[in-house]
């Protein structure tokens, strides 16, 4: 009877633990490192040719598949972008490849988190430094 009581009690403070741990907002985070938030509230997420919309009625954002490397509930909105202004250079990593959208000429450089010089065209899982020209980026391949 002891032995059920604890395991009742532990269930319950897990539960309240859950429930005092609130989440708002749904992000989708981008393999470019592009995070974006939308309120939970009301939230219907389709898949259409390849697309996911996430709508609650008043905002709506659409992800690519192939470009979305996660998505992750949180108690406060997100919104760290990429910056693409112009003819800046941006790079992101989709299957084990870079993909670069530079300027002619643009020189591109990869590391891996410990600083060795990587394969552009074969990225395993993990954070990699991109130099593209004098821009320096982050990048996560999934």
């Amino acid at each position: 009877m002891k032995k059920h009581f604890l395991t009742i009690a532990a269930t319950l403070a897990f539960a309240a633990n859950a429930q005092a741990q609130k989440a708002d907002y749904l992000t989708f985070q981008t393999t470019d490192g592009t995070e974006k938030s939308i309120t939970a509230s009301g939230l219907k997420i389709t898949f259409k040719n390849g697309m996911l919309t996430a709508s609650n009625g008043t905002d709506t954002q659409t992800f690519s598949l192939p470009l979305l490397s996660r998505m992750f509930f949180s108690a406060t909105p997100t919104g760290i972008s990429a910056t693409t202004a112009g003819n800046e250079a941006t790079a992101s990593i989709v299957g084990g490849k870079l993909i670069v959208n530079a300027p002619a000429g643009t020189s591109v450089t990869v590391y891996t988190a410990d600083g060795r010089r990587a394969n552009p065209s074969r990225l395993e899982k993990g954070i990699y430094i991109v130099r593209l020209g004098n821009k320096t980026l982050k990048l996560t391949a999934q």
